[in-house]
């Protein structure tokens, strides 16, 4: 006994810490007594005492709490999510008031004293500041926007803390791990706030993106709904539809698909897995009715690596039992690539020109080959009808263009509302670009952005 105390009593600083640190992760993974005895442990944190390091091995032990206390997953995002997105909604009658008023600024006034009573009624009217916010919604907002800012100073701290190799992996895996979640909760409510504040006023509008909504809300409603069944968010999403047509144009019109057509999704999947936001593959995207992930267990499969779990659906939409196959999946996925020195890219690439030719298609049909052909083709014919009269417009002059033409002002845009065939779908359509700045901050989104980047 007096050996192993002479032992411990001549270890480094850095070795002694990691010596106690060694012992209570052991009490905690193991839920043992850990590798020193009672009699070990006392002579450890006696000499700990005396070299002055003992705050330093609590400082560790303390971060190792924080984050695990401050781990955000993904369930927890999700419910999350819904909670805000729900009390939003409940209050959306208040978002299209105050965007109501905040449109009446692109009505430009044609003198000094229209301007002043434009300027009044904003000014006594619009609840900005108080009817908006005071409402029960903002409560629980602001409740659970405490708790997520409180996770992020967990992390932060627990950063700061760690400094010895011994937790620097697992560490680092919780920390990624929260903020790839917190994230993907910021990157969803910023997205469906934009969604909800539907109104003019927007000082720029990418024209292809204003060409893919107003050809959208110009399809019969009941065209409309067959869309939605197909894909849920094809209303704001327009890759779906656009990923669509590139398979449609490279079937030209036959059946299958050439060997250098083939080639050409290949390399397309292979491109979509790579999130450079995040700085990561991540396998739960689509591109157009093809999962990334059935590619990628397709490949897997070949190799004799079997996942458990049904296929995903063709609509995109998820289930906890999903997830929970998504999460296999990619994580095999991934280790297989590091252990046999192989690319996602790779993966999928030859995953995708396996599968094309076993069946593919009719598993994950393209719109193309499906039997919505017919409202596909009608979905081509309104969009290209759509770019059609804005360019004859913007040639008029009547719509402005900025960024070499690649955008539509937001005055001009609001002039069509003369046109019948567009007024409502715009009313309906572009959202207030101050307004939607307002609520962005009143929410927070913003406030993250150095943490998230």
């Amino acid at each position: 006994m007096d050996i192993i105390g002479t032992k411990i009593r001549k270890v480094t600083d850095t070795n002694l810490i990691k010596l106690l640190v060694g012992h209570y992760f052991s009490k905690r993974d193991k839920k043992d007594g850990g590798i020193l005895s009672k009699n070990e442990l006392d002579i450890a944190v006696e000499e700990a005492n005396k070299r002055r390091i003992a705050g330093r091995v609590d400082e560790i032990l303390k971060a190792d709490k924080l984050i695990f206390y401050s781990n955000f997953d993904l369930e927890r995002t999700n419910l999350i999510y819904l909670l805000i997105i729900t009390y939003i909604e409940k209050g959306l009658e208040d978002f299209i008031r105050v965007a109501d008023i905040y449109s009446l600024k692109w009505l430009a006034p044609k003198d000094k004293e229209q301007k002043e009573y434009r300027d009044k009624i904003i000014k006594d009217i619009s609840p900005i500041g108080k009817g908006l916010f005071d409402t029960d919604w903002i409560i629980p907002l602001e409740k659970q926007l405490k708790g997520i800012k409180m996770n992020i100073l967990f992390i932060q701290k627990a950063e700061e803390r760690v400094k010895y190799d011994i937790v620097r992996g697992e560490v680092k895996e919780k920390i990624e791990e929260s903020r790839f979640n917190i994230g993907a909760f910021f990157n969803m409510l910023d997205n469906k706030v934009n969604m909800l504040l539907y109104d003019i006023g927007d000082s720029e509008q990418d024209l292809d993106y204003t060409v893919y909504r107003l050809a959208f809300f110009s399809l019969p409603e009941a065209d409309q709904e067959q869309f939605n069944k197909i894909y849920s968010e094809v209303e704001h999403d327009p890759q779906y539809l656009d990923q669509e047509e590139v398979i449609f144009n490279l079937l030209n019109g036959k059946g299958e698909l050439t060997e250098e057509a083939k080639e050409k999704i290949a390399n397309l999947i292979a491109k979509r897995s790579y999130n450079k936001y995040a700085k990561e593959h991540q396998l739960y995207h689509y591109y157009a009715c093809i999962p990334l992930i059935e590619v990628a267990r397709h490949y897997l499969t070949s190799k004799g690596i079997e996942i458990k779990g049904k296929q995903v659906n063709q609509d995109q939409t998820t289930s906890k039992e999903d997830t929970a196959t998504y999460e296999a999946i990619e994580k095999t996925t991934k280790k297989f690539a590091k252990d046999n020195n192989i690319t996602i890219e790779k993966i999928l690439r030859t995953g995708f020109l396996s599968w094309i030719d076993k069946g593919l298609f009719k598993q994950y049909t393209p719109l193309a080959l499906s039997n919505q052909k017919e409202l596909f083709n009608k979905w081509l014919k309104t969009r290209n009808q759509t770019k059609e009269t804005l360019t004859k417009l913007i040639e008029k002059g009547e719509l402005k263009t900025v960024g070499n033409g690649k955008n539509i002002t937001g005055e001009s845009l609001f002039n069509l509302k003369g046109q019948p065939d567009f007024e409502k779908i715009i009313e309906r359509e572009f959202y207030n670009k101050e307004f939607r700045d307002y609520v962005k901050g009143k929410i927070g989104i913003d406030e993250f952005t150095n943490f998230l980047t």
